[in-house]
């Protein structure tokens, strides 16, 4: 029983996987998303720097914190979804945190 529940969840996982940049933590990324309006449906983009990475295959998220000024936004977004599009802007320089949570009181 569970070797065929396990082909099952690799057959799902190979239809609705993305492929994206391998990514890592302190990574400065630019990330295209669709807001849906009533009727229209735009891209807006977001910038910042990847401070945690979330789960396993099609549940992974992410968390992006962006910094401009004297605002400070944190967002989270699921890789696997169809309204995302990631682009690597810079590598991140070794990080020995898994996740950079610190840098939410800087």
């Amino acid at each position: 029983m569970k070797n065929l529940s396990n082909k099952l969840l690799n057959f799902i996982e190979q239809k609705y996987k993305k492929y994206y940049p391998i990514l890592h933590i302190g990574d400065l990324l630019k990330i295209c998303f669709q807001k849906q309006n009533l009727e229209t449906e735009r891209n807006t983009f977001f910038s910042g720097t990847l401070i945690a990475i979330k789960n396993k295959n099609l549940k992974k998220s992410i968390t992006i914190r962006q910094k401009s000024k004297e605002l400070i936004l944190n967002h989270n977004f699921f890789i696997n979804s169809p309204k995302i599009q990631i682009k690597l802007l810079k590598n991140a320089i070794k990080t020995k945190r898994a996740k950079l949570y610190f840098l939410k009181k800087f």
